[in-house]
């Protein structure tokens, strides 16, 4: 079932029981009767249920929401690195691009830091570099960009590390 859908049957319903509580309480008033008083109130109770629920929900799908997008950069990154990596143009550096690729590939990847926006720039610039040919490739430095790649991960790393630790 959609959580679109449950949520908006549950925001439909809760004002519904709300109501119906306050007709039921009103009839209870003229009737006088305790079962009816009784009902009422399970009414009202179901539609403060109803209303906190949506509220759990909307706080629920914001943070799943937030995970995802999280976890789609890292994923596009490891994308890119494997395909580096599966170029055979890239042969050369095949030792550097595993181990760029695996440093990704089990890194955390729910959260954002200030590094991943080095770790997109330095991605950028290994592409850039491997799409050159001849001398172009040789001056560009390559393993420099792999350097600055390796220490933005490795910044990276500690930064989640040091926001997920919690604490006081």
């Amino acid at each position: 079932m959609n959580n679109r859908s449950v949520n908006k049957g549950l925001v439909m319903a809760g004002p519904v029981l709300l109501v119906l509580a306050i007709i039921i309480f009103l009839a209870s008033i003229f009737t006088g009767g305790f079962l009816v008083r009784l009902l009422a109130l399970a009414c009202l109770g179901l539609a403060v249920a109803m209303f906190i629920m949506v509220r759990v929900f909307k706080k629920v799908a914001h943070s799943d929401g937030l995970t995802k997008g999280g976890m789609a950069f890292m994923e596009d990154y490891e994308r890119r690195l494997f395909n580096l990596m599966s170029d055979s143009k890239n042969a050369d550096f095949s030792a550097e691009l595993k181990r760029s690729y695996e440093s990704v590939k089990y890194a955390d990847k729910v959260g954002f830091t200030v590094q991943d926006t080095y770790i997109e720039m330095a991605l950028d610039s290994l592409e850039r570099a491997f799409a050159l040919e001849g001398e172009e490739r040789a001056q560009a430095n390559i393993p420099a960009i792999f350097d600055e790649l390796k220490t933005a991960l490795t910044r990276r790393q500690a930064e989640m590390r040091e926001a997920k630790r919690g604490g006081f």
